[in-house]
């Protein structure tokens, strides 16, 4: 038995792919946004490269969205990955302008800024995301460039 056969099985397989349709994974369906909806931004646990223990968004004194803080729904892969996505209360307008906007106003005891200042050391940060995609991304600091 030579190769052609194998050549004959690739070029049929390959030709058979040609007609197919793509098909979606759960929880990875696209959404449709009609203009002007609100569209809300989640914040993921707070991580940080320099120690690997996980805060989440909302152990910190951050503006709470609502007493409840509800859970968004995750697929298998993000709940086996620990991610853990919380509302903001930071909501942005498809095709919209969204001018800045107060979301709340704190006061901090002298241990909350304590806290956050020892965080910030360490390089925590949190990862924003809107509709499954980052809103905003770590590049590297001006001494990697």
């Amino acid at each position: 038995m030579g190769s052609g056969w194998l050549t004959n099985i690739l070029v049929v397989v390959g030709l058979s792919m040609l007609d197919c349709d793509g098909s979606l994974l759960p929880g990875v369906a696209p959404d449709d946004y009609p203009a002007g909806s609100g569209l809300e931004i989640l914040a993921h646990k707070l991580t940080s490269d320099g120690t690997k223990i996980p805060f989440d968004y909302y152990a910190l004194p951050f503006c709470h969205h609502d007493a409840k803080h509800p859970r968004t729904r995750i697929n298998l892969g993000q709940l086996l990955m620990g991610e853990r996505m919380r509302p903001t209360g930071y909501v942005v307008t498809m095709l919209g302008d969204t001018p800045c906007e107060v979301l709340c106003a704190s006061t901090f005891s002298k241990d909350a800024i304590s806290k956050l200042k020892r965080l910030v050391r360490k390089e925590y940060r949190v990862r924003l995301s809107l509709d499954n995609l980052p809103v905003v991304e770590k590049r590297g600091t001006s001494s990697h460039i």
